[in-house]
């Protein structure tokens, strides 16, 4: 017989679930509006492409360092569509440097095919992923710390401006962080309550956050952690046999998974054998740049300095009060959950051999964004409460400036967004994102003009519209008499000759814009 507590709270779980689909839903609306005025970043081409080698061609050689599940799930509405492919095989895009770049840059701008219709479906996957997380983030915080909390979570997903800049891109980072953050959700539930069917669901989907991007091999050491933390803690739920066996069936079902996701051939090996070619590209000469500061030597800290700089203030407010929060209320082990994972993301960010920005660590903000939730949570002081609105509010007034230039933003604490190559570089404020709103530019302030332009990126500006002469080099000292469109990444190059080489080259010091597209080009002029 079913309680009047049980009867009165099934609708409002009703209703936290319909909030939530809701939000899923403006999540998706938003990123397809948002994803039509943005380029081809620079990995997409080469991800797309690859993926599309491996379902046509059976070919893995283009993007041997990265697992192929998320480059597929970008190329599977390409299939039908009468797309040309170039032989994967060929020799020329074999010893090119770069062979996923170079065989991307032909298969979307030389082989007669329309690029800016096939971003959009290729980009559609991910849009899904980033809906699905939003829904994930939901339910999990739900079972950790309650409705409220739940509700929370999904609405500071929709907010934050990294997930939302990384869910319209087709590329592995945003699946990578909803891949892992479900993984351990389902490691959660097999905690709670243990069975069989949670340990295949777990094993199955760890399997495939696993082929989503390297990164997530990082849930081994996550689950050896998290087992503890339930063997010291949850022991009236999970005996230590039985959690031993549910980690064993987890990790045989994620290995199963792995070796199938090769064209459903048992390969493990070529998985393991992509693990040792992560940085095939790193070149030994490449410059690191933060705040300004050059170095031929990585940060250590960049990573978790992105997060800080890249993360709306509101919501770092938030985190802190859910840490307030979590000393007085929260079960430990619950918190463990949602902190720990990060915590192993971040430290590992340490040990990167490379800079690329927040990008490396996105599976890190899934789980803090759940844990800001925990400020939700009941029982709460009615100043906690108020308190913890503002915060959300305040998230979502940063959200609101951001739009649509969520990939640069940066928060208040450094300048905003217009700080952009003064502050970093890379994928953090630039990827080649804004060729559209450049070429809409162009045709309202300089129709008759050609621009120099120095672009960070794979695509071709002509397929957007933008009619442009290459960047001379000589022009970094010497600008010539034109117009000048160059990349902010390209900005932050400049100041890095000038730090190394001692070249007359920092635009940002010496020059005024005459015009900014978006965060991530800047427009200049010299002579009349």
């Amino acid at each position: 017989m079913t309680s009047s507590g049980g009867r009165a709270r099934a609708p409002q779980e009703r209703l936290a679930w319909i909030a939530a689909l809701l939000c899923g839903v403006v999540f998706a609306v938003m990123e397809l509006v948002a994803s039509r005025d943005e380029s081809l970043t620079w990995d997409e081409p080469g991800y797309i492409a690859a993926g599309y080698a491996n379902l046509v061609q059976g070919d893995y050689q283009l993007n041997a360092d990265h697992p192929p599940l998320l480059q597929k799930l970008s190329a599977l509405p390409l299939l039908g569509q009468g797309v040309h492919a170039p032989p994967a095989g060929d020799p020329r895009f074999l010893r090119s440097p770069n062979p996923r770049a170079t065989y991307g840059r032909e298969f979307f701008f030389a082989s007669g095919n329309d690029p800016l219709r096939m971003a959009a479906l290729a980009r559609g996957p991910t849009i899904a992923i980033g809906a699905s997380l939003v829904l994930c983030a939901f339910a999990f915080t739900r079972r950790l710390f309650g409705v409220a909390p739940g509700l929370a979570a999904a609405a500071l997903v929709v907010l934050c401006p990294n997930l939302v800049a990384h869910a319209r891109l087709a590329t592995e980072d945003l699946g990578c962080a909803a891949g892992m953050f479900a993984a351990v959700f389902c490691l959660w539930r097999c905690v709670e309550r243990p069975g069989p069917a949670r340990a295949l669901v777990c094993g199955v989907v760890t399997g495939l956050a696993l082929l989503t991007k390297y990164t997530a091999l990082l849930l081994l050491p996550i689950f050896a952690l998290l087992g503890l933390v339930a063997w010291r803690c949850c022991r009236d739920r999970i005996a230590a046999a039985e959690l031993a066996g549910t980690l064993a069936v987890v990790t045989g079902l994620a290995f199963a998974v792995i070796g199938l996701g090769y064209g459903l051939a048992f390969r493990p090996d070529r998985y393991w054998r992509g693990v040792f070619r992560i940085y095939p590209e790193v070149a030994s000469h490449y410059a690191f740049y933060l705040f300004g500061h050059v170095s031929t030597r990585p940060f250590w800290y960049h990573a978790v300095v992105s997060v800080l700089i890249k993360t709306p203030l509101p919501t770092l407010g938030l985190i802190a009060l859910a840490g307030w929060r979590a000393r007085r209320s929260a079960a430990p082990e619950r918190v463990a959950f949602v902190l720990l994972p990060p915590a192993v993301v971040l430290a590992a960010s340490f040990f990167d051999i490379t800079n690329p920005g927040i990008r490396r660590v996105l599976p890190a903000l899934p789980f803090l964004l759940s844990f800001a939730a925990l400020a939700f949570a009941a029982p709460r002081a009615r100043a906690v409460a108020w308190l913890a609105g503002l915060l959300l509010a305040g998230s979502a007034f940063e959200a609101v400036r951001a739009w649509p230039h969520h990939l640069a933003y940066l928060n208040e604490a450094v300048g905003g967004s217009a700080a952009g190559p003064r502050v970093t570089d890379e994928s953090n404020v630039d990827w080649g994102q804004e060729l559209p709103r450049l070429a809409a530019w162009q045709r309202e302030h300089a129709p008759q003009e050609v621009l120099r332009l120095d672009y960070f990126g794979s695509a071709e500006p002509s397929a957007y519209g933008v009619r442009a002469e290459p960047f001379d080099l000589a022009d970094v000292e010497h600008p010539r008499p034109g117009l000048y469109a160059i990349s902010a990444h390209y900005l932050a190059y400049f100041r890095k000759l000038e730090a190394l080489e001692g070249a007359d080259s920092d635009w940002l010091s010496k020059y005024e814009p005459v015009d900014r597209i978006g965060y991530s080009i800047y427009v200049y002029r010299f002579g009349p």
